[in-house]
């Protein structure tokens, strides 16, 4: 197994289930506590709606909503519902307020979920919360057990998707699929001089490395197209689409040693993107390395912790107000 860091949830009971175009969703109507690695003694109750969603049920309004979606850092991790930068947003502005976010989804995931399962909501705006140093996930195809959909370019560079065979349901069948797609990533991997399975260092991941940045040029060009699908789908129904950057804890946890590494590597290369869609943005981490100064905004595994999602509030707030979206 690839050992890249991830949040380890202390608990056997499963909060996701197979899902045939995202490839998993939370399980609907679920009630539990989940024990986080950097919580243990403070479990936080983690509740699910009949959308499979961590919110409560939806009731249909004609005050239209605004959409938070992402992976973990959305979803909540280590953070009780209701202290969540969603949740805080509710009793700030006029809209119902959906958090679409779960734990480990790609970005890919992401847009597949907001354009196959939004529309009840009548999204009126849609945050995407991007946690940068996990935009690799566009290039994994086996995560936490699931397959997940996979884009790619054809032989004449059309940008198409790799649908989740229905078989894949089952979990066996998705472990001998899944061991076979981390073989042959560890060996694209091997050829580009990445070792991710021993000896990892966060510090010097290569997602930072800037003689590294050419091994992932695939992995941007499918996130441009990306960017654009979302950004055409946003624009034909008429949604305001932004990206909210959190900042990762290698920006504000570490010092670079080298010239060669750079924490901001992704952030730039993914911001760099974005302008080029003109695709309106938030990158919060210069303010958040400020208020991190004087009181963490992360625990130690990188996650927003209370403070953080409570500044991430604040900041969304700020600029859609001064976008005039509300």
């Amino acid at each position: 197994m690839i050992k890249r860091p991830k949040t380890k949830i202390q608990d056997s009971s499963p909060m996701y289930g197979f899902d045939p175009k995202i490839g998993f969703w939370g399980l609907k109507n679920l009630n539990h506590k989940a024990y986080f690695d950097y919580e243990i003694e403070n479990p936080i109750d983690v509740y699910h709606n009949n959308e499979g969603l961590r919110e409560d049920d939806f009731k249909e309004s004609n005050k239209g909503s605004i959409i938070c979606c992402g992976g973990s850092h959305t979803w909540g991790a280590g953070i009780e519902q209701n202290k969540r930068y969603s949740d805080l947003l509710k009793f700030k502005q006029p809209f119902d307020v959906v958090n679409m976010g779960h734990c480990s989804l790609g970005l890919d995931q992401v847009i597949l979920s907001i354009i196959g399962k939004t529309e009840m909501y009548k999204p009126r705006i849609i945050i995407i919360e991007q946690y940068t140093w996990a935009l690799h996930r566009v290039i994994t195809k086996y995560v936490s057990g699931y397959i997940r959909p996979n884009f790619y370019f054809d032989k004449n560079g059309d940008f198409k998707l790799n649908k989740i065979p229905f078989y894949l349901k089952y979990k066996v069948l998705r472990k001998v699929v899944g061991d076979y797609y981390n073989f042959k990533k560890e060996m694209q991997e091997f050829r580009s001089g990445i070792d991710l399975k021993e000896n990892y260092n966060l510090k010097e991941d290569p997602i930072f490395l800037s003689w590294k940045n050419s091994s992932y040029r695939e992995m941007y060009r499918i996130v441009d197209s990306l960017i654009e699908t979302i950004n055409s789908y946003c624009n034909q129904k008429n949604i305001k689409l932004i990206f909210c950057l959190g900042p990762l804890k290698n920006q504000l946890d570490f010092k670079k040693k080298s010239d060669l590494i750079d924490y901001d590597l992704p952030h730039k290369k993914f911001i760099s993107i974005l302008k080029k869609h003109r695709i309106t943005f938030l990158d919060t981490t210069i303010k958040m390395k400020k208020a991190h100064k004087k009181k963490r905004v992360i625990f130690k595994d990188g996650h927003l912790n209370e403070h953080g999602h409570k500044y991430m509030s604040d900041l969304l707030l700020e600029k859609i107000k001064s976008l005039e979206w509300i």
